[in-house]
């Protein structure tokens, strides 16, 4: 358990140092404020529902699967009535992916999607005013 709680947080410390290390551009601070209100949702709902995090199921193919899913997993929980903070729980179909997310899900997507289009905008910047075309 400890190796995954130390992986957790170093892959969160390493992500701050790449949005600190683009500290001049306004855009990567908003962006930034995405992932920890996405992790504060996502952590707050789970408190309020016993550490554990509910999930919204209808009767389409991707909830039949996820259901089964659930039965076996510690972290999730089929939502109920007595369910606190709604909102928050996984409710998101995305049949694409085959999978249900929350609205923290989507923040935090959202801000890592948003990281890798401006690094990659960055890098074509660099290498179109290379002198030889090439990165370096």
């Amino acid at each position: 358990m400890f190796y995954y709680v130390t992986l957790f947080w170093l892959s969160y410390a390493l992500l701050l140092g790449a949005f600190l290390s683009q500290i001049k551009f306004k855009t990567v601070w908003i962006l930034s404020s995405l992932v920890p209100l996405g992790t504060l949702g996502n952590v707050v709902v789970m408190k309020y529902n016993g550490g554990q995090m509910p999930v919204f199921l209808s009767t389409t193919e991707i909830s039949s699967k996820i259901r089964q899913i659930i039965e076996y997993d510690p972290d999730h929980v089929q939502a109920t009535t007595a369910t606190k903070l709604p909102l928050l729980a996984d409710r998101i179909e995305i049949e694409k992916f085959q999978g249900i997310c929350s609205v923290g899900d989507l923040m935090m997507l959202l801000a890592f999607s948003a990281f890798a289009v401006f690094i990659a905008w960055q890098l074509r910047k660099i290498r179109l005013n290379s002198k030889f075309g090439l990165l370096f």
